[in-house]
C-alpha cells in the first residue's frame, strides 16, 4: 500500500485531534470557523479528492475531476446510506451521513460545495469553512478509506480483535477500530469481510 495514503490521514486525523484542543466537538460548535479550520477543510477535502481519482481509476474511470464525476462512486460503494460514528463528540457520540447528498441519483454535497467556494475565495466565504464542514470533510474521508481500502488501512499489522462489531439500533451494525476516533455503522451484514487489493499488496 502506498505509504502516502496512511501518512496523509494520520497527518489529518492529528490535526483534528488538535483542533479539539480549542474547539469543544459539540452540537453548539458545528458552525465556528477559524484559520485552523479553514485550513484542515483544504486538506481533507484535497485528500477526498485525490481518493476519489484513485478508486475510480481502479474501477477503470479516469479524467474525474468534479463532484459529478465522483458520484459515480455511490454506485460502487453506496455511501449515501452508510454512517459515520463520531466517537469523540460530547456528550456521547454523533451518527452523521456524510454522502447523504448523493441519495436518489442527487450530485451535491453541501460540506464539499462549501470547501470550494472557500478554497477559491478565502475572503469573501470564510464563514463557511466551519467546524462541521471540517467534520464531515474528514468523515467522508475516513468512509471512502474504509470502503475503498478495507478496515485494515486503520490498523495495517492489527492481530485479532483490533476491530470489532456492535449491534445498533434499527438492525444496525457499527464496526468500530481500536484507537480509531471513528466507527462505521451501516445494515448489518453489509461490511466487506475480504481485505482490498490495496492491503493484498496488489495494488
Amino acid at each position: 500500500m502506498d505509504s502516502s495514503l496512511s501518512l496523509g490521514y494520520e497527518v489529518i486525523t492529528k490535526n483534528l485531534t488538535e483542533l479539539l484542543q480549542y474547539i469543544e466537538p459539540c452540537d453548539s460548535n458545528l458552525g465556528s470557523y477559524s484559520h485552523r479550520t479553514f485550513h484542515l477543510l483544504l486538506s481533507a477535502a484535497t485528500e477526498f479528492e485525490n481518493l476519489c481519482k484513485m478508486a475510480l481509476g481502479d474501477s477503470g474511470i479516469t479524467n474525474a475531476t468534479s463532484i459529478t464525476d465522483y458520484r459515480q462512486l455511490e454506485d460502487i460503494y453506496h455511501l449515501s446510506d452508510t454512517e459515520v460514528g463520531l466517537l469523540f463528540w460530547v456528550p456521547g457520540p454523533l451518527y452523521i451521513k456524510p454522502f447523504l447528498g448523493w441519495e436518489g441519483g442527487k450530485h451535491s454535497l453541501d460540506w464539499y460545495s462549501d470547501y470550494n467556494k472557500v478554497k477559491h475565495n478565502r475572503v469573501s466565504e470564510f464563514s463557511k469553512a466551519t467546524f462541521r464542514n471540517v467534520v464531515f470533510a474528514i468523515a467522508g474521508l475516513h468512509l471512502l478509506f474504509h470502503e475503498y481500502i478495507g478496515v485494515h488501512f486503520f490498523h495495517p499489522y492489527g492481530g485479532p480483535g483490533f476491530f470489532w462489531r456492535d449491534p445498533g439500533p434499527g438492525g444496525l451494525e457499527e464496526q468500530k477500530v481500536s484507537n480509531c476516533p471513528f466507527s462505521i455503522r451501516k445494515k448489518a451484514g453489509k461490511f466487506n469481510e475480504e481485505k482490498s487489493k490495496w492491503m493484498r499488496g496488489e495494488r
